[in-house]
């Protein structure tokens, strides 16, 4: 078991401590440093810390607002479910040999070793009844369960119309390595060196925002070092091309096998080349249901 001392902090203003956050890690952003959030890469985060761009202000995501709303009826359900009574904390928690990472907690259930997160999501991909839970959240707990000492946490979910209860083990080998990549990252954030680039639409849209617009009195860049990156760059783009001409061949030979007809049938497919209101027609095809 990995040895940690946690550490805890009265918080006398929560909003304010938890605004204050491009000074430390936190929950919400251990998915980003671990590549498991889907909406914020570890490149944007990395460019947040650092001040390059402005955090973006999901707080009138509905998702966001509307879990912050159903909070308190969500741990209700909680306790309702499971007859486990929990408690509010008005701390900040830590670990003493990582004094970058600083957490805020839903709940502490009360009379045994545990916490409670609660969410709100829509009716995504995760199988929360058979355990599955996503990556960034599962990240999430387990980093407060080190920051908190605690040996389990559980995952109060609604999603959608659903309601379901996860309960995580801690899990000392994961904490281990997410805290060395905590680490690398900070240490990323405090020298000024960029963390890798990747190819999300996060990374994108937060290049775009560094970098509005062009200037035309900046002396052109050297860029010899990409040349090997651009190679490849121009080998996809001629993939992609050639790739598109096949498609479109095979899309021709089947609309000139079709002829007038709106629909098509083969073995495994159904195909349409129906005339929308445009006066065009539309060629689309999907596979048989079995």
């Amino acid at each position: 078991m990995i040895k940690l001392h946690t550490t805890k902090e009265k918080v006398k203003d929560m909003r304010k401590d938890i605004e204050n956050r491009q000074n430390y890690l936190g929950g919400s952003d251990v998915g980003a440093v671990l590549g498991l959030n889907m909406y914020k890469s570890k490149f944007t985060l990395w460019s947040e810390k650092v001040g390059n761009v402005e955090p973006e202000d999901i707080s009138d995501r509905d998702s966001v607002w509307f879990g912050t709303q159903t909070e308190a009826i969500n741990g209700k359900r909680f306790s309702m479910k499971t007859g486990k009574k929990i408690q509010r904390s008005n701390y900040a928690y830590g670990i003493k040999e990582y004094p970058f990472i600083r957490t805020h907690v839903d709940y502490l259930v009360k009379g045994e070793s545990s916490g409670l997160e609660c969410k709100f999501t829509g009716m995504n991909r995760f199988d929360y009844e058979n355990g599955e839970v996503p990556p960034a959240h599962y990240a999430q707990v387990q980093l407060y369960m080190a920051c908190t000492g605690k040996q389990n946490w559980y995952l109060s979910t609604i999603q959608g119309n659903r309601y379901h209860i996860n309960s995580i083990a801690r899990d000392d080998e994961f904490i281990e390595q997410m805290l060395k990549e905590m680490e690398d990252f900070w240490n990323h954030v405090q020298s000024g060196e960029p963390v890798e680039i990747d190819g999300s639409t996060s990374t994108s849209n937060t290049i775009a925002s560094m970098f509005p617009e062009s200037n035309e009195e900046v002396e052109a860049v050297n860029l010899d070092a990409f040349d090997g990156t651009l190679v490849a760059l121009q080998e996809l783009s001629n993939q992609q091309k050639n790739l598109k001409e096949l498609s479109e061949k095979y899309k021709n030979e089947i609309k000139a096998a079709m002829k007038e007809a709106e629909r098509g049938e083969s073995t495994q497919f159904l195909v349409n080349w129906k005339t929308d209101k445009r006066g065009g027609r539309r060629f689309t095809f999907k596979e048989k249901e079995v």
